[in-house]
């Protein structure tokens, strides 16, 4: 017991090897032989405090932290550019303009078309006019009136038939009792000496003053046509004047009802006053903006004001420029019937001319002749009496009135009060709907042109933004495309496309880098999030970068059979020039120990499923059980069994039991000691 402990003051691994010895040997193994100065024939090492750490290999390419590509509205004209390629900007520079006018107007008209749709709108929402719901309560009123009269019986009415009835009794009595007074007879012989003059006047042919007259006629006739063709046409010529005027007046109405309104519309939006003197920004990099001017209330509710005075004066303008188309419509359409009077007018007098000098037709002599003949038979009708159809005319005007007067006795017939009913009914729909207020159609289809009409505002006022072009965030241009004075063209892509047209500019954000790399399956596993990594570059030779994980993807992707997890490195802040596009190889640490007992990894046997390790000393080889910890294959931790500045002894190449790298505790099975 002395002996030992001696021993273990000396060495406490000599110690702990006696000791399982002694074990060993208890259960049947043999033990440590007597002789102790047998000297290894392998190499041997010392048991030595280093750093072992395991690594992941992969490579990629090094990538920004963000990239963007910024274009110009296409077709516009490019105003200025204000940078270079590999120019180095901040966030909100202005990298370069167009020229915006046309598109100041655009977005300006657009303006205009939200103000009107809104009035719609709210005219909608507002519904009928008061005097609107008048109108419809009037003709309400109207319906029912009438409605009244269709179903009443007024007795003036009645009053009225019977008053014809007994006038058409008495006609009827008076034919037929043939009652003819000697004036009745003396004015039927009048008829006859007057057609009979006729005739004869016709036969006898014109009379000279007669022809003189009709020429006179004609002649008035014909100065009267030219005096009407010449007033009309003046008359027509300024109505369609003042009908131009009128439009004239219109239109500048609407530009000045346009820009109050813009402006308005631009002071409520913003909350600046367009009016006020160092409103808006400065552009260019680098000019400090001016101080921008507050709008009042006050001064917001006279830019609506003067808005809304110049829409009515625009709807004045409108109703004039209406009223004086209709009043030249009316004019043309003067002057065409006037005209046609006239010259109606000459061509009676002409043919009254010609008639006279040609004499009477034969149709004129016979329509004289049947005048004679008819003054000559309503002649005879008084001197003899009615004739039966007299009397049944007679007859008829009795039947008629009696059937008025029946009618009226009778009352109202049903289809008129339907009739009547059905225009009460109509007129008091039309009452129900302005008194209702907007219909839900109505509504939503004025707030669809309105929502129309504020989205090409949007538009507009996108096209005017995007006239100036800003950085979004600080970094390097890439690429500068574009000539001050010439349209721009936007890149192009697609399946449809067959050129692609560079971009105006394209900036990286390299204050951060990254590198994106595959990791196999079975390597992923032990890749985490904050590992450190080291990182070497081709266009670095010789300088190894520091990085770490920043995040490993959940989801693998598998490319070519071959599936892997992409993982993002991360690289530090370093000196070196290191530009996006780069190749990189990653070693990824996935874990690392430091200042531990180490031994070459072939120095640990593997005996019955527990590690071990042949110690020397004293010349003689003991093979003590160890607990191993993290190996990079070539050198093994040693968590317990063996102490720093112990010799170990390295199998050579072959030899049976050989160690077994790789992580571990102690097994279970036995422990063989074995003399040197």
């Amino acid at each position: 017991m002395r002996g030992r402990l001696l021993l273990s003051r000396r060495s406490p691994v000599v110690a702990m090897v006696i000791l399982l010895a002694s074990t060993v040997t208890a259960c049947g193994v043999p033990g440590i032989p007597s002789n102790t100065n047998i000297t290894p024939t392998g190499q041997t090492a010392k048991v030595q405090r280093s750093t072992i750490q395991t690594t992941v290999g992969a490579s990629g390419v090094v990538q920004p932290l963000q990239e963007v590509t910024l274009n110009f509205p296409s077709g516009e004209i490019i105003k200025t550019i204000n940078v270079t390629v590999g120019q180095r900007v901040k966030a909100g520079d202005v990298l370069g303009t167009v020229d915006v006018a046309d598109l100041q107007l655009a977005l300006q008209q657009q303006q205009s078309n939200v103000a009107s749709a809104q009035a719609k709108y709210d005219s909608v929402a507002a519904g009928a006019l008061p005097k609107d719901i008048a109108v419809a309560q009037a003709n309400v009123d109207a319906a029912r009136a009438k409605y009244q009269a269709t179903a009443t019986i007024n007795p003036k009415d009645i009053t009225v038939a019977r008053a014809n009835l007994d006038q058409a009794i008495a006609s009827y009595n008076g034919v037929v009792a043939g009652t003819v007074t000697p004036q009745d007879i003396a004015n039927a012989e009048a008829n006859v000496r007057s057609a009979q003059a006729k005739l004869d006047a016709l036969n006898a042919g014109p009379l000279k003053a007669d022809v003189i007259s009709a020429q006179s006629k004609l002649q008035q006739a014909q100065q009267n046509f030219d005096k009407v063709k010449a007033d009309s046409a003046n008359t027509k010529q300024q109505a369609e004047i003042k009908w131009q005027q009128s439009a004239d007046a219109t239109k500048s109405a609407q530009r000045a009802f346009d820009i109050a309104n813009a402006t308005y519309q631009q002071a409520k939006a913003t909350n600046i006053d367009p009016s006020a003197s160092g409103g808006g920004t400065t552009a260019g990099k680098g000019t400090p903006a001016a101080a921008v001017p507050t709008i009042t209330p006050l001064k917001l509710a006279t830019f609506k004001q003067a808005a809304d005075s110049a829409y009515l004066t625009e709807q004045q303008a409108e109703k004039t420029q209406e009223a004086n188309r209709l009043a030249y419509e009316n004019a043309k359409q003067d002057e065409i019937n006037n005209v046609a009077t006239a010259q109606q007018q000459v061509n009676d007098a002409q043919s009254a001319v010609s008639k006279l000098v040609a004499g009477p037709t034969n149709e004129d002599v016979t329509q004289a002749q049947a005048a004679v003949d008819q003054a000559k038979a309503s002649l005879d009708k008084l001197k003899n009496g009615p004739t039966p159809s007299d009397v049944a005319k007679a007859q008829a005007s009795i039947d008629s009135a009696r059937a008025t007067l029946n009618d009226l006795l009778a009352g109202p017939k049903q289809t008129d009060l339907q009739q009547a009913q059905a225009g009460v009914d109509s007129a008091q729909a039309t009452l129900n709907d302005l008194q209702a207020g907007a219909k839900p159609t109505d509504l939503e289809t004025a707030l669809a042109a309105l929502d129309q009409a504020k989205a090409q505002r949007d538009v507009a006022q996108l096209k005017v933004d995007q006239g100036t072009v800003t950085a979004p965030f600080a970094g390097i241009l890439t690429q500068v495309n574009g000539v001050p004075g010439q349209p721009s063209s936007a890149s192009t892509s697609g399946a449809s496309a067959t050129t692609t047209t560079a971009p105006n500019f394209d900036l990286v954000d390299d204050s951060e880098l990254h590198i994106d790399v595959n990791v196999s399956e079975s390597d992923a596993a032990n890749v985490k999030v904050g590992q450190s990594a080291t990182i070497t570059l081709d266009s670095v030779p010789g300088q190894a970068l520091q990085g770490s994980v920043q995040r490993v993807n959940p989801v693998a992707t598998t490319t070519s059979n071959v599936t892997a997890f992409p993982v993002r490195i991360v690289l530090a802040p370093t000196t070196a020039t290191v530009r996006p596009g780069a190749n990189a190889t990653v070693q990824i640490v996935t874990a690392r120990v430091a200042n531990v007992l180490t031994v070459p990894s072939r120095a640990v046997q593997t005996i019955n499923g527990q590690p071990a390790v042949t110690v020397l000393f004293n010349g003689a080889t003991f093979l003590v059980p160890v607990r191993t910890g993290l190996t990079d294959g070539r050198n093994t931790e040693i968590t317990s069994g063996l102490n720093e500045g112990d010799t170990v002894v390295l199998p050579t190449a072959g030899a049976t039991g050989g160690g077994a790298p790789g992580g571990g505790g102690p097994g279970g099975g036995p422990v063989v000691v074995r003399g040197g």
